[in-house]
Protein backbone atom coordinates (compact mmCIF):
# COMPACT_ATOMS: atom_id res chain seq x y z
CA UNK A 1 0.00 0.00 0.00
CA UNK A 2 1.41 3.34 -0.96
CA UNK A 3 1.25 6.64 0.86
CA UNK A 4 -0.04 9.84 -0.67
CA UNK A 5 1.94 13.10 -0.32
CA UNK A 6 -0.29 14.04 2.67
CA UNK A 7 0.81 10.90 4.54
CA UNK A 8 -2.43 8.98 4.05
CA UNK A 9 -2.64 5.35 3.06
CA UNK A 10 -4.24 4.89 -0.35
CA UNK A 11 -5.81 8.34 -0.18
CA UNK A 12 -7.89 7.67 2.92
CA UNK A 13 -7.97 9.90 5.94
CA UNK A 14 -5.32 9.25 8.57
CA UNK A 15 -7.37 7.37 11.15
CA UNK A 16 -5.14 8.06 14.13
CA UNK A 17 -4.80 11.82 13.77
CA UNK A 18 -7.20 14.00 15.73
CA UNK A 19 -9.53 11.22 16.82
CA UNK A 20 -10.39 10.22 20.33
CA UNK A 21 -9.21 6.91 21.67
CA UNK A 22 -11.54 3.91 21.24
CA UNK A 23 -13.44 5.32 18.27
CA UNK A 24 -15.07 8.47 19.69
CA UNK A 25 -18.83 8.25 19.22
CA UNK A 26 -18.91 4.49 18.90
CA UNK A 27 -17.24 4.11 22.28
CA UNK A 28 -19.78 6.39 23.97
CA UNK A 29 -22.66 4.62 22.26
CA UNK A 30 -21.31 1.26 23.43
CA UNK A 31 -20.95 2.55 26.98
CA UNK A 32 -24.51 3.89 27.01
CA UNK A 33 -25.82 0.61 25.64
CA UNK A 34 -23.93 -1.36 28.31
CA UNK A 35 -25.36 0.87 31.08
CA UNK A 36 -28.91 0.44 29.74
CA UNK A 37 -28.57 -3.33 29.50
CA UNK A 38 -27.14 -3.45 33.02
CA UNK A 39 -29.98 -1.36 34.44
CA UNK A 40 -32.55 -3.53 32.68
CA UNK A 41 -31.00 -6.72 34.03
CA UNK A 42 -30.91 -5.27 37.56
CA UNK A 43 -34.59 -4.28 37.29
CA UNK A 44 -35.62 -7.74 36.13
CA UNK A 45 -33.67 -9.33 38.97
CA UNK A 46 -35.34 -7.07 41.53
CA UNK A 47 -38.79 -7.79 40.09
CA UNK A 48 -38.15 -11.55 40.12
CA UNK A 49 -37.04 -11.36 43.76
CA UNK A 50 -40.26 -9.55 44.65
CA UNK A 51 -42.39 -11.98 42.68
CA UNK A 52 -40.97 -14.90 44.63
CA UNK A 53 -42.03 -13.42 47.98
CA UNK A 54 -45.21 -14.92 49.40
CA UNK A 55 -47.96 -12.37 50.11
CA UNK A 56 -49.73 -12.16 53.43
CA UNK A 57 -53.34 -13.29 53.21
CA UNK A 58 -56.34 -11.73 54.92
CA UNK A 59 -59.84 -13.19 55.07
CA UNK A 60 -62.57 -10.55 54.93
CA UNK A 61 -64.95 -10.45 57.90
CA UNK A 62 -68.47 -8.99 58.02
CA UNK A 63 -68.28 -5.18 58.12
CA UNK A 64 -64.75 -4.96 56.69
CA UNK A 65 -63.90 -2.37 54.08
CA UNK A 66 -60.66 -1.89 52.18
CA UNK A 67 -59.92 1.08 54.42
CA UNK A 68 -60.40 -0.86 57.67
CA UNK A 69 -58.28 -3.74 56.33
CA UNK A 70 -55.45 -1.36 55.37
CA UNK A 71 -55.68 0.48 58.71
CA UNK A 72 -55.57 -2.78 60.69
CA UNK A 73 -53.18 -4.92 58.64
CA UNK A 74 -50.85 -2.31 57.10
CA UNK A 75 -50.19 0.23 59.88
CA UNK A 76 -48.07 3.20 58.90
CA UNK A 77 -49.07 2.96 55.25
CA UNK A 78 -50.78 6.04 53.82
CA UNK A 79 -54.43 5.09 53.39
CA UNK A 80 -54.77 5.98 49.69
CA UNK A 81 -51.59 4.11 48.75
CA UNK A 82 -52.54 1.07 50.81
CA UNK A 83 -56.03 0.82 49.32
CA UNK A 84 -54.64 1.26 45.80
CA UNK A 85 -51.97 -1.40 46.41
CA UNK A 86 -54.48 -3.94 47.77
CA UNK A 87 -56.79 -3.34 44.79
CA UNK A 88 -53.88 -3.78 42.36
CA UNK A 89 -52.55 -6.90 44.11
CA UNK A 90 -55.97 -8.57 44.00
CA UNK A 91 -57.09 -7.24 40.59
CA UNK A 92 -60.14 -5.57 42.13
CA UNK A 93 -62.24 -3.21 40.02
CA UNK A 94 -64.29 -1.92 42.97
CA UNK A 95 -63.84 -1.49 46.69
CA UNK A 96 -66.70 -3.91 47.48
CA UNK A 97 -65.66 -6.79 49.73
CA UNK A 98 -67.55 -9.98 50.54
CA UNK A 99 -67.17 -11.80 53.89
CA UNK A 100 -64.97 -14.85 53.41
CA UNK A 101 -63.10 -13.28 50.48
CA UNK A 102 -59.33 -13.76 50.68
CA UNK A 103 -57.13 -10.73 49.99
CA UNK A 104 -53.43 -10.81 49.26
CA UNK A 105 -51.80 -7.95 51.15
CA UNK A 106 -48.80 -6.44 49.34
CA UNK A 107 -45.50 -6.21 51.11
CA UNK A 108 -44.06 -2.79 51.93
CA UNK A 109 -41.44 -3.10 49.16
CA UNK A 110 -44.21 -3.26 46.55
CA UNK A 111 -46.07 -0.16 47.71
CA UNK A 112 -45.84 2.93 45.49
CA UNK A 113 -43.23 5.48 46.56
CA UNK A 114 -43.91 9.17 46.92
Amino acid sequence: MGRTPEGRLDGRRNVGAGRRAFGGRRWRLGLMLAVLVGCGAWGLHARAAQAGAEPMWYTVRPGDTLWTVVAREMPGTPMDQGVWAVMQENHLTSARLVPGQRLALPQAARLPRE
